[in-house]
């Protein structure tokens, strides 16, 4: 996944009418992790990743497998 594809994921997402968006932190380790969170009404997903598009591509997994996220997105 791409910085494109970051943003693609970001207005997926949005138009599906989730509340959604990032942070990066730094650990003990000095390593830095990548949170997405968001809702949709009930529904809540929180993915993590390495990289900022890792994140971003598990929360459109997560949005996939609860059948909350908009036709045509990859």
């Amino acid at each position: 996944m791409t910085t494109e594809d970051v943003a693609e994921a970001i207005i997926a997402l949005k138009r599906a009418g989730w509340s959604i968006g990032d942070a990066a932190f730094v650990g003990e380790s000095g390593e830095r992790v990548w949170v997405v969170s968001g809702y949709n009404g009930e529904n809540l997903i929180r993915a993590d990743g390495a990289t900022q598009a890792e994140a971003w591509h598990r929360a459109i997994e997560q949005a996939r497998v609860l059948g909350m996220l908009g036709r045509g997105v990859r």
